[in-house]
């Protein structure tokens, strides 16, 4: 049964994703940001430019788990793997 709450809930979320930082195309010309992270298991990578209304806007991501002896590097070369595999693979880029 479809009840008020649940309709509360379905127009927030519509909101959310169709107002929230909207993914854009490339644009040479802005200021570019790329943030990565790495946890026990997984790296990820966000791509992101200053737009019009001033506000960051993702332009491209990655993720993926490590491959299994990358489990076992140091969180510092975690990190690195993370700004490496964004660069060099051509996920970001």
């Amino acid at each position: 049964m479809w009840t008020p709450s649940c309709q509360e809930a379905f127009d927030t979320l519509k909101d959310m994703f169709t107002t929230g930082p909207i993914m854009t195309h490339f644009d040479e010309s802005c200021q570019t940001r790329l943030e990565t992270d790495a946890s026990d298991i997984a790296l990820g990578a966000v791509l992101s430019q200053v737009c019009a209304d001033e506000r960051w806007h993702p332009v491209a991501f990655h993720s993926r788990k490590f491959w299994q002896a990358e489990i076992n590097y140091d969180v510092l070369d975690k990190e690195m793997g993370a700004i490496v595999t964004a660069f060099t693979n051509g996920y970001i880029c």
